[in-house]
């Protein structure tokens, strides 16, 4: 029985998947194949490059995804789905001066 299992883990960790990474406000979808122990960083540099974004987020299930890791650590599936998301930068301000009434300029 154990054997079995080993030789499961051992497929499943040579297969390939077919990931999808959706854009929601954009409304599109790419699928990419890739091992399971492939580095997701390959993916999605492939992904900001074709849409030429600044930074960016990759959500599984709502978490942030590392770009270091892989299908096999985050227990994907075939066809599982990842979420883009461009990075909105809150407007910073820099005071000038040290009086609260300093007037502000946009950074």
């Amino acid at each position: 029985v154990a054997a079995a299992a080993t030789a499961a883990a051992e497929r499943r960790r040579k297969s390939t998947i077919s990931l999808r990474i959706c854009a929601p406000e954009e409304g599109e979808l790419e699928v990419y194949r890739l091992k399971m122990t492939d580095n997701l960083g390959r993916v999605f540099s492939q992904y900001t490059a074709s849409r030429d974004a600044g930074p960016a987020q990759f959500l599984f299930d709502g978490e942030v995804v590392a770009w270091e890791a892989t299908p096999l650590e985050l227990d994907l599936e075939d066809e599982d789905q990842i979420d883009f998301n461009v990075e909105h930068a809150p407007r910073r301000e820099a005071v000038q001066g040290r009086d609260a009434g300093a007037s502000r300029e946009p950074w």
